[in-house]
């Protein structure tokens, strides 16, 4: 229980008290702000015109909306109805999302550019720039920054080390970006607040972090792979420590990101092209909508049905289950078919299917169950398999096995199988729109000259990231499959020959670390 503050800081806050009201327009806040000059007391109001085909309204009584050359879609989510179970309300706001990108469909680029290629890095090249961020004045003592800076310039191999106002800023992150150009960086370590450069969120992550590598790797499209970072703001405790103590912390802190900095290797692996090729497997209220939502925006849809597992039979509801005609004949429509298991990845699934008598394969990008009695052909990984969700946004409909979409029972008790089938349409819409699939920046790498083939990478992992492949001596080697890694490095440290590595945290970096903290080298 917080019991306020006591008498002596009350006293000591009300002394603070200019007694301004709201705002005295002193403008101290926009001095304070400094060069990132997020406040401005001058900037006039301005006003945004937005032409879109969709409107979803969330907020009670008619929307005001402008009248303008083409219709707009209107689609209401009345608060009034809000449970109190946010489930609910999320699953609404799903349904909404589904049914407006459907009469957005025309904006969809029809061909997506292809991804820039990313050089590795030149293992050759020793120039390495040292920036330190000075989080608007806000991170320690001048003088601090200064002695640590200092620290920087003396590292081998540093050909420019300064301190910058701020790295989430743009203009702060354009400095960097124009010294990496300018200096021909090979390596660049960043001291602020950000731990690390992969391109994932953790617990541990905030805005300032987020944006600064936003504006670093994304906006202005800098390697990830020649960044080793430091997190020094929240570490270096002005208010704490003092000045030697922090100077202290930061000298190790820079001779562990030296030494890392040596092995960075490049963090991504590769992209496989999608496709746009949806295999709807259930010919339910929801399988119909989804159907026809997506068959509308453009992909490819195969629609069984009605489908079972090999072994199992129909459930009487689905074979009595009357089949809806008048779909968009775009949408290609298959009556009954026996599921004999699906195999690979988002982009490249293959789907077993048995009608008429004879097995086929059939190739699709995504794969929607749609009935009940299908849910058991997505991956099941058991509780470890929810760290896969970790990697992706969250989603109703989402499995285990990435590209792989199921609709559960309970969700049919928050919303109606139309507003389903429309929210499941546009996570797989979206999903489809992403023109390549990245691998996962840490996924492992294996030396197939120290593999012995024994399996135990492969019993550890829970995303069938990793199986055997025979090879030309008559044993098996370790394969990744990277689309269904999430780099856990759980099959690194079951290794028992040190077979698997990943990049970044890899062996050899872990090795020199150590190796440096015996001898003292560098920290």
């Amino acid at each position: 229980v917080d019991l306020g503050l006591t008498t002596s800081q009350a006293v000591e806050e009300a002394r603070r008290c200019l007694q301004c009201a709201v705002c005295c327009e002193c403008l101290a806040c926009q001095d304070a702000c400094g060069p990132v000059k997020a406040i401005d007391h001058q900037r006039p109001g301005q006003r945004l015109t937005i032409a879109t085909p969709a409107v979803i309204w969330a907020e009670a009584g008619p929307p005001p909306l402008a009248r303008g050359p083409e219709p707009i879609n209107l689609f209401r989510v009345d608060p009034s109805g809000y449970s109190a179970d946010l489930m609910d309300v999320l699953m609404t706001a799903s349904a909404a999302a589904g049914q407006a990108m459907a009469s957005a469909a025309h904006l969809r680029a029809p061909a997506p550019p292809r991804p820039p290629a990313s050089a590795p890095v030149p293992a050759e090249d020793g120039r390495l720039g040292v920036f330190l961020c000075a989080c608007n004045g806000s991170l320690a003592p001048e003088g601090v920054l200064e002695r640590i800076r200092d620290l920087a310039a003396a590292l081998p191999g540093v050909v420019q080390s300064q301190i910058i106002f701020s790295a989430c800023n743009p203009q702060g992150a354009e400095v960097i970006a124009q010294a990496v150009a300018h200096d021909r960086l090979g390596r660049v370590i960043l001291a602020s607040c950000v731990c690390c450069p992969l391109n994932f969120q953790c617990i541990s992550c905030n805005d300032q972090r987020t944006r600064a590598r936003l504006h670093l790797f994304e906006r202005l499209g800098l390697d990830r792979g020649r960044f080793e970072m430091i997190n020094l703001r929240d570490h270096l405790q002005a208010q704490t420590q003092g000045e030697e103590e922090m100077v202290a912390w930061a000298r190790a802190q820079l001779g562990a990101a030296w030494l890392r900095s040596r092995h960075l290797g490049a963090l991504r692996r590769g992209a496989t092209e999608m496709g746009q090729r949806v295999l709807i497997l259930g010919g339910s209220q929801v399988g119909i909508s989804a159907a026809r939502s997506l068959a509308h925006q453009g992909l490819e849809v195969r629609l069984v049905h009605r489908a079972w597992p090999s072994g199992g039979e129909l459930p009487p509801a689905i074979t009595s289950r009357p089949r809806e005609g008048g779909l968009d004949p775009r949408i290609t429509e298959v009556e009954a078919a026996e599921i004999g298991g699906i195999s690979g990845h988002l982009g490249d699934f293959a789907v077993r299917a048995r009608l008429d008598g004879r097995w086929r394969t059939w190739k699709a990008d995504v794969v929607c169950l749609t009935d009940d009695n299908l849910i058991e052909l997505s991956m099941y990984a058991g509780p470890p398999g929810l760290k896969k969700f970790y990697r992706y946004d969250f989603s109703f409909f989402n499995t285990p096995q990435m590209g792989v979409y199921r609709v559960m029972p309970v969700t049919l008790q928050r919303v109606d199988p139309h507003q389903a089938g429309a929210a499941l349409a546009g996570e797989v819409a979206t999903t489809a729109a992403k023109a390549y699939l990245q691998d996962h920046q840490l996924s492992p790498e294996v030396d197939p000259e120290r593999c012995r083939g024994c399996g135990r990478c492969v019993e550890i992992c829970p995303f069938e990231a990793v199986r055997l492949q025979e090879n030309p001596a008559g044993g098996y080697t370790a394969v990744v499959q990277r689309h269904n890694c999430v780099g856990c490095g759980g099959c690194v440290g079951r290794c028992p020959v040190t077979a698997l590595d990943v990049p970044y945290f890899s062996n050899r970096v872990l090795e020199e670390m150590a190796a440096a903290r015996l001898t003292s080298e560098a920290f």
